[in-house]
């Protein structure tokens, strides 16, 4: 399919008019809008700006310069600048918006464009100049109109968000494509912030102390609720279109809004109070939600004694996640009875390193199925257990794509391919999760939540099938031992192993020893065997 020849022109015009510049990167002459493009625009816009130092981030630099410069781009800004012009008519085009009938010149066409760019973004359309936010903007990837996966119900939020609040100074414009994104989620951070009163330069998009007790003493809304001189009722129901629950977007908190949020504290297991309370707008802006909420699922790196099981029973927990290999954090001989014995349930963890990319590919994920059933077979975990894969990075969605859905393939292809079928889970961002769980690739999800700041887990709502939860690190301690876990929530939907889901396993006389042991050499040896041979 041949390029846009307006986007091929305004490649080749840059680098015939800027591959001088000893840092200039050359654009592509292909006719399709890309990075690549975009950066070649910004760069060309910072050599206008006069700016020493190059770089692909239209950052603070290149802002202050603009404003100083320019203060906005218009006919009479731009006068004598004939290229500045045909950057912005360049970024116009790359947009999928008209340019102006004359290169380098700031026509009523290009006046007209800018027009409806402003009414897509959601703000005046009598406004046909471009300040430093809309220049910005411009010169990324973001979308104006709604795209792919995207709705009209998120675009409407994301036009209002725009409109209300892009005259504040740290307020970035967002995309209006329809698709809770990271960017999507700054922007409704920013919104929240403002309505509990913060100075531009205090807000900052963050979900941290000032933001959480405003949210706690004047968030609160239900049923019968009406925004006047704040915006509540219409932030939270936003943020319910953000997570894909249908609701009004009035500013009335009526019976619809209700039911979302019933169906929404439902699914994220929070008290069904049909209410907008703090911990479900936490859950419903950030991975971790309301870290202090309850959580009866935990896991951790410590082979557990029983003084261990009976604090954690003490302490309100019900089930342990436990990892099925490396030596130093693995179950230990006797430990998933000492666990039993104690009242609580566990799912077993397969992590073998699993932090970079580098550790994810279809072989890999082969192997990793293999020692997996193995050390299975030899604790006696009986078929339908679900074991959780640990994807332990921030994988971006290319990596997902390219290594980590492979990796999964390789696991389901061998452990589906035995007598024993041992179900697949899923550990890592809510990204990750989702897309592992929507290829078909694994039936449950144990989430990542504590790495909040995980590109994978900023703006992606809860992903289905979710059974675990990991929203805090803490140390549990009383006057015989302590222990540090991470507290999980647990879904209902979570079926963690009891005693009767594990085979009792052989124990021997091991000299200089009279009782039973468990002689963990021998048996790996014969089930290493089973697999190897039978792959029983």
């Amino acid at each position: 399919m041949p390029g846009d020849p307006q986007i091929i022109s305004v490649q080749n015009w840059l680098n015939t008019t800027y591959g001088w510049h000893s840092q200039w990167v050359a654009a592509p002459t292909h006719g399709f809008t890309g990075w690549e493009t975009i950066y070649a625009l910004t760069r060309a816009l910072q050599i206008e700006l006069n700016i020493t130092t190059l770089a692909d981030a239209f950052g603070p630099t290149t802002q202050s310069r603009f404003v100083s410069t320019f203060g906005v781009l218009s006919p009479s800004s731009t006068a004598g600048r004939p290229n500045v012009v045909r950057i912005l008519q360049g970024a116009m085009w790359c947009k999928g918006y008209r340019g102006g009938w004359e290169p380098g010149v700031f026509d009523q066409d290009l006046l007209d464009s800018i027009a409806v760019v402003n009414a897509n973004l959601g703000l005046s359309a009598s406004v046909t100049s471009v300040n430093v936010k809309l220049m910005k903007s411009l010169l990324t990837m973001d979308a104006y109109t709604r795209i792919g996966s995207g709705t009209w119900d998120k675009r409407e939020v994301q036009q209002w968000l725009n409109g209300k609040y892009s005259h504040r100074l740290d307020f970035p414009l967002l995309p209006c494509d329809g698709i809770f994104s990271r960017n999507t989620q700054l922007g409704l951070m920013f919104a929240i912030q403002y309505e509990l009163n913060m100075a531009d330069g205090v807000a900052n998009g963050n979900f941290g102390p000032g933001t959480k007790s405003g949210l706690q003493s004047s968030g609160y809304v239900s049923l019968g609720a009406t925004d006047s001189t704040k915006n509540w009722v219409r932030l939270y129901q936003g943020a319910l279109r953000f997570n894909d629950y249908s609701t009004p977007f009035s500013g009335t908190f009526d019976n619809d809004t209700k039911n979302a949020t019933l169906s929404f504290q439902g699914y994220a297991e929070l008290p069904a109070t049909g209410a907008g309370t703090y911990a479900t707008w936490a859950s419903l802006l950030i991975s971790t939600g309301d870290s202090t909420r309850p959580g009866i699922a935990s896991d951790m790196m410590t082979q557990l004694t029983g003084s261990h099981c009976n604090l954690l029973y003490q302490n309100g927990y019900r089930t342990v996640g436990r990892y099925i290999s490396v030596l130093s954090k693995r179950y230990a001989p006797g430990e998933l009875g000492r666990i039993f014995a104690a009242g609580l349930k566990t799912f077993p963890i397969m992590q073998e390193a699993n932090t970079s990319v580098a550790d994810f590919s279809h072989q890999k994920g082969v192997d990793h199925g293999f020692q997996a059933l193995r050390r299975l077979r030899q604790l006696g975990f009986k078929g339908g257990t679900t074991v959780f894969f640990a994807v332990d990075f921030d994988a971006l969605d290319e990596q997902i794509t390219t290594n980590v859905i492979p990796y999964f393939q390789g696991v389901a292809d061998y452990l589906h391919s035995t007598s024993v079928d041992y179900k697949v889970g899923v550990y890592g961002t809510r990204n990750v999760c989702a897309r592992v769980i929507n290829a078909g690739l694994a039936t449950e999800a144990f989430i990542a939540s504590m790495s909040w700041g995980w590109s994978g887990n900023l703006g992606f709502k809860l992903p289905p099938s979710w059974s675990y939860d990991q929203i805090a690190g803490l140390t549990l301690t009383n006057s015989a031992t302590s222990l540090e876990i991470d507290k999980n929530v647990q879904s209902s939907r979570a079926v963690p192993a009891g005693s009767a889901d594990v085979l009792p396993t052989p124990l021997v006389v091991k000299p200089p020893l009279t009782d039973l042991q468990f002689d963990e050499d021998n048996f790996w040896y014969l089930v290493e065997l089973d697999v190897r041979l039978f792959g029983l």
